[in-house]
């Protein structure tokens, strides 16, 4: 039962003593892609990719980059933060905004074209829609599948 117990303990001091340093040596500090853009997609206050892409400006235009850093979709749009919020694929669409709204793929091929004042990102199959200061739902193939005739509270 001793020879167990040492050797129990042993294995827990390696793990906690020299595991760490290991990992430590072992973690470079150069960023894995090069920053050569004004700025990146923030959403829900951070810096981030949605599934393997993220949004990027470069001279006042926001393209979608994949993680090695190559562009998917050249930079071509205007790109207003303040006034549309931030852009980021779900469920293999992104919103746009392109003088009017508009969901894009993986490849920039737009798939939706609209004509509501506002969307929001695809999430279970559906996206939120507002026409007329009225919200309702859309599918992935921009059919509405609840017509816009909600309220939000905070516009009541």
């Amino acid at each position: 039962m001793k020879k167990l117990t040492i050797t129990l303990l042993s294995i827990t001091l390696f793990f906690m003593v020299f595991v760490p340093v290991i990992q430590a040596n072992n973690t470079s500090s150069a960023p894995v892609i090069e920053s050569m853009y004004d700025n990146a997609t923030i959403y829900d206050g951070t810096y981030t990719f949605s599934e393997g892409l993220a949004w990027v400006v470069l001279d006042y235009k926001a393209g979608v980059i994949n993680t090695s850093g190559d562009w998917v979709v050249e930079p071509q749009y205007n790109f207003d933060i303040y006034r549309h919020g931030s852009y980021r694929f779900s469920e293999g669409l992104s919103r746009v905004y392109d003088q009017k709204w508009k969901f894009i793929d993986k490849n920039g091929k737009v798939v939706i074209d609209t004509n509501y004042q506002s969307v929001k990102d695809f999430s279970e199959g559906l996206a939120a829609v507002k026409k007329n200061n009225l919200w309702g739902f859309i599918d992935r193939k921009g059919k509405e599948v609840i017509k816009p005739q909600y309220k939000l509270l905070a516009e009541l």
